[in-house]
């Protein structure tokens, strides 16, 4: 039995860093803002995820310029998207958006963890700024520009160019790494990828390459790129949600659980945390816990597209739990 939600790829889309002037009414629909300091400062390269909620396409992220303006333009009218943004010392951001126009606008302001003993921190939280020597910076915006207009190819070179020119350049080989996997390149782009943990450690670089390992059949590498996202964040619902799905594909229904129970409690407002976690507790014959995980379904997405399905499914299951003998 296959899951009823085909989980989302991973696969990290690009965005252009400038493109106020190129869209308006009637182009294709974005999101787009401005991200700043808590003394009112642009904050540049800053990374950012969005991430769709029904079925409004591929996972994306984007990169903040010099002026702390990012935009996502692989959105549609309809659809429902959060944005995530982690930055080490910052509170997370998760934000969800509703695109009802062809031109959405969130802007945000990092708000600063205070440190223990310090409760008056987060007004003096000193940021240092990133030096990126000019000749990285500009192969980088051209990369970005070119990944815009579907130059992928174009793209890698001026990549190799900014990291060449600034070898300790993340968002570089985040961008690389995405561009790789997007030309079929899963083996360069996990070394990438690998690359820009090694410079900024975070848990999402680890879960991405546990999906780029997916793609290439190699399970056991991937299981242990999720186990170790976990190990750096246990509430990294992405690899909680990768690897229970890994394990539901391999039958180990069981062991799925945790992960699949973890991801659907992070991201509820998801819809297939939900729905994966209601096909193992089919398999492990936990009836009346999926009964309860198909009437919170219900309330929480009435309009979804799988509503009709999953009130079906309702009704057969209380008729079985009604003839089950007491």
């Amino acid at each position: 039995m296959r899951p009823l939600w085909l989980v989302l790829a991973v696969l990290v889309g690009a965005a252009p860093l400038f493109a106020q002037s190129s869209i308006g009414p009637g182009r294709t629909p974005v999101i787009q803002g401005e991200i700043t300091l808590p003394n009112g400062n642009p904050a540049p390269l800053i990374y950012l995820q969005l991430e769709p909620e029904n079925g409004g396409g591929m996972i994306q992220s984007a990169t903040t310029d010099s002026a702390g303006f990012y935009i996502f333009n692989q959105v549609g009218v309809g659809n429902n998207y959060t944005i995530v943004i982690n930055i080490q010392g910052f509170e997370p951001i998760n934000k969800l958006v509703m695109v009802t126009d062809w031109l959405t606008v969130e802007n945000f302001t990092l708000v600063p963890i205070p440190r223990p003993g310090e409760p008056n921190a987060g007004s003096s939280v000193p940021v240092q700024a990133v030096k990126i020597p000019p000749e990285a910076w500009q192969a980088y915006l051209q990369a970005v520009r070119q990944i815009d207009k579907g130059d992928d190819a174009g793209a890698v070179s001026n990549l190799h160019k900014a990291i060449h020119a600034y070898p300790k350049f993340a968002a570089a080989y985040r961008k690389l790494g995405a561009v790789d996997a997007n030309l079929g390149k899963f083996a360069d782009a996990a070394v990438a990828i690998r690359q820009a943990f090694k410079l900024e450690k975070n848990s999402d670089s680890y879960a991405y390459l546990g999906y780029l390992y997916l793609q290439e059949k190699q399970t056991k590498k991937a299981r242990a790129a999720f186990l170790e996202s976990i190990r750096l964040s246990q509430n990294d619902w992405l690899a909680q949600l990768e690897l229970g799905r890994m394990l539901y594909d391999q039958k180990d229904y069981q062991g799925a659980y945790p992960h699949l129970s973890l991801a659907r409690k992070l991201r509820p407002e998801l819809r297939s945390t939900h729905l994966l976690f209601y096909d193992d507790l089919i398999q492990l014959n936990r009836k009346q816990e999926a009964l309860d995980e198909l009437n919170s379904f219900l309330k929480r997405f009435p309009k979804a597209p799988e509503a009709p399905q999953m009130q079906k499914m309702k009704v057969a299951l209380e008729a079985s739990l009604a003839h089950q003998p007491h």
